[in-house]
This record gives C-alpha cells, structure tokens and sequence, in this order.
C-alpha cells in the first residue's frame, strides 16, 4: 500500500496512469504527450510497475505500458474506509478545539498578567 501511494505522489506519475487509464502506451508515446524525455518516462513507469499501478508487456523492440485497476481500487477503498473513521469521529475535532481554546485562553491571562 505504502508503495501504491508514494508512486502516485508524483504529478508526472500520476499523470501517466491518468493517459495509461485510457488505453495501453509506449513509453515513446507516453514521453511525447508528457513533453518529459524517455529516459525520465521510463524511471517514471518502472516505479509505478514496482508499485503495481502498471505492467509491462515487450512488444518487438518498444515496452507497452498498461494502468492496473485492482491495486488503484484497493488504494480507493483504504482512502474511503480512512475517509469514514475520520468522519466517524468527527465529535472528537469539538474536544480538540476546546482544549486548543482553554490554552489560548489560559495564555492570554498569563500574558495579561505580565
């Protein structure tokens, strides 16, 4: 999971599975609609490989990029489910603000009394 989220970290990263998303590139393709060299692409595509965003498959001499949808959804589903136990305990933000308001309270009276 850690290595899903610190591959997509990256706007050009994201950006490649956002054209990959659409159908299956070359890296020479991929390069072109980045305006990024391919040298930088390709480091580019094998970190979100490693992190299982996309496969590679050989064709002849060029190197066919294609986004996966199950890590991506699995990703998805752990940022809703985080999503929900932080709405869950929404209550719980009212005791932060409280106690951030007694202390800035508390300070202006020391400060009063200076």
């Amino acid at each position: 999971m850690d290595g899903i989220a610190s591959a997509l970290a990256d706007t050009a990263r994201w950006q490649l599975v956002e054209l990959l998303a659409e159908r299956p590139r070359s890296v020479g393709e991929l390069a072109e609609l980045t305006g990024a060299r391919q040298p930088q692409t390709t480091k580019h595509l094998q970190t979100l490989a490693r992190a299982g965003a996309v496969s590679v498959a050989p064709l002849g001499q060029r190197r066919v990029y294609a986004a996966e949808a199950a890590p991506l959804r699995e990703f998805a589903d752990r940022l809703l489910e985080l999503a929900r136990t932080i709405e869950a305990h929404a209550g719980e933000r009212d005791v932060l603000a409280r106690y951030r308001a007694a202390i800035e309270a508390d300070t202006a009276v020391a400060d009063r009394e200076r």
